[in-house]
């Protein structure tokens, strides 16, 4: 019939130029995550420019690899050593790949955040609409915890993306193995006072624990990456981080972003404590960097029980397998040559690591 053939026309148009839209889409999104790849590419380089030494440290990784892939066996393990002093210079260097890192995973996140029409996460106790304000209903906060959770699970999701071994930049794993060292030397002003608290560092010591732990690198690893990389920059200022326009948004998006913020800073600090217990790690000036959140900032609390242990047990997955890949094993002071240039040993590779 006329009008079955004309609307099987239609359709098969339709479908056309949908095809055709996934195509263009498809290609644009392989454009940009090609240009935030050489965009990390390029940080790394200015940072092995700037460091020459890296450059050793990165080809010796890439002959261990080789001789592996090769089925031989080197006993070597290269050894990302304490007690070389982390310049401030080279800290925020490395602190600009690690924000260009992480950026190209949660980019899509947190585009939507700043960009989805009408995009509310605040909450609080239900209330009727008057003649000139409009009410809030238990269905209006299940909606809205919902897209919370599915905003902040999707960063979480992302991160864990980012930690495989072959999305790491060398010279970003090279820097992240002297971060975890036993006996590094740090800028003066790096630590917060949860830092130093948790490390037992003496008033004015800037040195970290010859016996540092384990559990003590991995916090100092996800203090890194979750308070200052991702929380205070990424999630709190996106813009400032080119992700959306390089101008503040509106209101209503900062206590979004806040929101998220203090979500995701809340439970890193959970999956970085022996407990789990966030209060043992949050900082107060981190706190207050992140500032008063819209809404009802205890009721988000009570309503987000089950959400921040989630997200804690997936933060905490995520250290646990970047320090694995960084760290195989450490050995005890006193025990191999190991042990005199401050206890970690590394491997390179991908085999069996310990955390």
């Amino acid at each position: 019939m006329p009008e079955e053939s004309s609307r099987r026309e239609e359709d098969d148009e339709l479908l056309r130029k949908m095809i055709e839209l996934t195509d263009d889409l498809e290609k644009a999104e392989g454009m940009a995550h090609k240009a935030a790849d050489e965009a990390v590419a390029a940080a790394s380089k200015a940072v092995l420019q700037a460091n020459p030494s890296l450059d050793v440290n990165k080809k010796k990784a890439d002959a261990k690899r080789a001789v592996e892939e090769e089925g031989q066996e080197e006993e070597e393990e290269e050894e990302a050593q304490g007690g070389d002093e982390i310049l401030d210079e080279e800290l925020k260097t490395y602190h600009e790949v690690a924000r260009a890192w992480l950026r190209k995973s949660i980019k899509t996140v947190l585009s939507n955040v700043l960009t989805e029409p009408k995009l509310n996460l605040s909450v609080q106790e239900p209330f009727p609409g008057t003649l000139f304000k409009k009410g809030l209903s238990e269905s209006d906060i299940e909606t809205r915890l919902l897209k919370l959770g599915v905003r902040c699970r999707g960063v979480a999701a992302a991160l864990d993306e980012a930690v495989a071994p072959e999305q790491v930049p060398d010279p970003l794993a090279t820097f992240f193995k002297r971060l975890v060292a036993p006996g590094q030397r740090f800028p003066e002003g790096y630590f917060l006072p949860g830092e130093r608290a948790r490390l037992s560092l003496p008033d004015g010591s800037n040195l970290t624990p010859e016996d540092l732990s384990d559990e003590d690198a991995k916090f100092l690893l996800g203090q890194f990456l979750y308070t200052r990389v991702l929380c205070q920059e990424l999630v709190l200022r996106p813009w400032t981080c080119s992700i959306g326009p390089p101008i503040p948004p509106g209101k209503n998006e900062q206590g979004n972003l806040k929101i998220m913020a203090f979500l995701l800073y809340r439970a890193a600090c959970a999956a970085m404590a022996p407990g789990g217990s966030h209060e043992a790690v949050e900082d107060a000036a981190v706190r207050a960097e992140i500032g008063k959140l819209p809404g009802d900032e205890a009721y988000l609390v009570d309503h987000t029980a089950q959400l921040v242990p989630d997200m804690r047990d997936k933060l905490q997955a995520v250290i646990d397998r970047l320090y694995a890949h960084l760290v195989a094993k450490r050995k005890p002071k006193g025990e191999g040559d190991a042990a005199k240039g401050g206890g970690l040993q590394v491997d390179t590779g991908d085999g069996d690591a310990g955390g």
